[in-house]
């Protein structure tokens, strides 16, 4: 059973008071580590308050409207980092919201952008960035300067990047073909590792890379890979095994072949059918924000996983907004009302003090 009670203006302080009926705890043994588990309600209940602290973006601003947002990223100065597909470049804010820089513009050459999707925050503050027109990662220093780009395959949709100390890279990469879902990239592109949870595609006539696959981030014991669909949530240790592997709610997300229409005129998807995960981001302590995107009716549902694989709070919003960077307590968003904006809110969870009934 779920109480909830919210409220979210365009700006402001979004409260979800959820109270969660419980069920026991799930513990995996170690020698049974890889044996699916399903996730079950956690016994606390949570408050989950989001509190808006920044937006940055505009209809039509000299330096804050954006054509079409893909991807954020936060670094170490707490500078924000905007991917713009559709402007083929990269923005550059300061914690405040101020503009810095306009980094690479539409072009093949070095430091240039054909169509710019994924961005990701390195050592040092250097900056990766996936530019699927192109099939390179481009890599950037802390001051924004092209250094080198990095060939992927062509065949790859690239969904998270995740730079390692080594100068190694870990990506949710997924094409036609392939069965692992997760892979470790050598400095050159090369394929190093393919871990994850195995994928058994179903026929998809060519449209596998769009479909499947998943998101990635990192964990205190390695990574924890979310599949776009089924809702599979994947807790891999540094060699990208699989040591605790949580299934979701069944129904709640789409089976990717049921959007895939065959005609005499050729194929296509029905992408406003297809609800699939879109992010997953570390909220410390063990919890993860794993987010559903329902195209069809505009809703996303937030999820709240521990490492149990319990769910500790959940939120479903018809808010146009995607989770896509954590750093602490903030959570930044692509939210989309009449024009694309970067908002970061202040995120707190905590047990709440009404008793559950």
């Amino acid at each position: 059973m779920i109480h909830l009670k919210m409220c979210f203006p365009r700006s402001g302080l979004l409260i979800a008071t959820i109270t969660v009926l419980a069920t026991s705890a799930v513990v995996v043994s170690d020698t049974h580590a890889q044996v699916p588990i399903t996730i079950r309600r956690a016994e606390p209940q949570a408050e989950f308050q989001l509190e808006e602290v920044l937006s940055i973006g505009s209809l039509n601003g000299d330096k804050d409207a954006f054509g079409s947002v893909i991807s954020i990223a936060l670094d170490g100065r707490g500078r924000v980092l905007v991917v713009d597909q559709a402007a083929r470049h990269f923005k550059v804010f300061d914690a405040s919201g101020n503009y810095i820089a306009t980094v690479g513009r539409k072009g093949e050459g070095p430091g240039e952008f054909a169509s710019p999707w994924q961005i990701a925050v390195g050592p040092g503050d250097s900056v990766f960035v996936w530019d699927a027109g192109r099939a390179h990662i481009s890599v950037f220093s802390s001051e924004y300067d092209w250094v080198r780009d990095i060939r992927v395959s062509p065949a790859w949709q690239i969904n998270s990047i995740v730079p390692r100390q080594d100068g190694t890279l870990v990506v949710a990469a997924f094409g036609r073909g392939d069965r692992f879902p997760v892979k470790v990239l050598d400095s050159e592109g090369g394929i190093l590792r393919t871990g994850g949870v195995p994928v058994d595609a179903p026929i998809l006539h060519g449209f596998e890379k769009s479909l499947l696959g998943g998101r990635l981030t990192a964990s205190p014991s390695g990574y924890v890979h979310t599949a776009k669909s089924p809702y599979v949530l994947s807790f891999l240790d540094e060699h990208l095994d699989p040591t605790r592997v949580c299934h979701g709610p069944s129904g709640l997300v789409t089976d990717p072949a049921d959007v895939v229409d065959v005609t005499e005129h050729g194929v296509g998807i029905r992408w406003g059918d297809y609800v699939h995960t879109v992010s997953i981001l570390p909220l410390g302590d063990g919890l993860f924000l794993n987010t559903i995107f329902n195209f069809g009716s505009d809703k996303r549902m937030l999820h709240v996983v521990n490492d149990r694989c319990e769910l500790v709070a959940e939120l479903e919003i018809d808010v146009p907004l995607i989770p896509s960077v954590s750093r602490g307590e903030l959570v930044g968003v692509v939210r989309s009302y009449d024009y694309d904006e970067v908002v970061l809110y202040r995120m707190s969870l905590g047990e709440s003090a009404v008793a559950s009934r």
